[in-house]
């Protein structure tokens, strides 16, 4: 179902030993790799050669207390890192300091993701409070989409292209939204057929979302990624586990089914014609079907591997 059309081993140093990442960026020349347990951000180039990190954990104006989320900036030359009460920006060459983006607003504190869409425009994700998405242009906050309901922390915006990207809906919702420099704009709607949460079921808090989440229907879509073809989802099923849909966009098929476990493919980022999946050297199978193709660069002590792909 998918053709690769690069393999790329991500470099193994003493320096570069990598986790499970929280995120997976690849931007003009750039990987970006978050490791959030250990609280480091690690460079490679489109070749997988290791070139370097950003561990700036401290208390000083160039470092940060808290790894929230780091993503590119919008133009590619800076990596930015959210930290409890500012953004840092760091180059994107070789990782140096530039500035501390500081915001004088109590939430800045709820944000648990963002985005960089302009050069002074971002996006934030907030799991608690009257809204979930803020929008910060001209040096103002402005709310823009409204909570409804219990919120669970996730990948909210999909890496940019041309100054906008898709945002996931909040827990319980099926709209996928496009974000831009006007706002917020329906894109699509996923139909279940019945078969989705209503909105009478919205959790308001830990309990009841603890009880939703046994209710045999689908709860949310979690994962959006998207590329001139094709939309590829991952949702939360009526059994509570992951589900995977991917929509055809030139053809209208539709493929659905669990992930597959023997590979254990973590899709990451998306260009506009290709996708980007990292595979784990210890959760992969020789039972999978990229055995063959991929048995070459799979080493237990490996870092993990990045592919880039389309589908068939």
């Amino acid at each position: 179902m998918i053709n690769i059309k690069k393999i790329i081993p991500l470099e193994t140093t003493d320096r570069s030993l990598l986790g499970v990442a929280q995120k997976c960026l690849v931007k003009n020349n750039r990987i970006l790799f978050l490791d959030y347990k250990m609280r480091v951000i690690y460079v490679f180039d489109l070749e997988g050669r290791f070139l370097f990190c950003i561990d700036s954990l401290g208390g000083s104006s160039e470092e940060y207390i808290e790894l929230k989320d780091a993503t590119f900036s919008y133009d590619g030359t800076s990596i930015l890192v959210l930290d409890h009460a500012a953004i840092l920006r760091y180059n994107v060459t070789d990782g140096h300091f530039v500035e501390r983006i500081g915001f004088d607003v109590d939430l800045f504190g709820d944000f648990c993701r963002f985005i960089n869409l302009d050069e002074d425009m971002f996006y934030f994700f907030a799991n608690s409070g009257e809204y979930t998405i803020y929008q910060y242009s001209n040096k103002t906050f402005i709310g823009v989409k409204k909570s409804r309901g219990y919120q669970l922390i996730y990948e909210r915006f999909q890496s940019q292209q041309e100054n906008s990207c898709l945002l996931a809906p909040d827990y319980g919702h099926f709209n996928i939204d496009k974000l831009d420099k006007g706002g917020v704009r329906a894109k699509y709607y996923i139909d279940f057929g019945g078969k989705a949460m209503s909105e009478a079921m919205l959790p308001q808090n830990l309990r009841e979302f603890n009880k939703v989440e046994k209710e045999h229907c689908f709860k949310s879509i979690v994962e959006t990624k998207e590329t001139n073809q094709g939309l590829l989802l991952r949702v939360v099923d009526p059994e509570s586990s992951y589900y995977n849909i991917y929509i055809d966009k030139i053809n209208g098929s539709i493929k659905t089914g669990i992930p597959d476990r023997d590979t254990g493919l973590v899709v990451s980022d998306v260009s506009s014609v290709s996708f980007y999946g990292l595979i784990y050297p210890d959760y992969f199978s020789e039972k999978s079907g990229l055995y063959d193709v991929l048995k070459e660069y799979i080493s237990e002590d490996g870092n993990p591997i990045l592919i880039e792909f389309s589908m068939n």
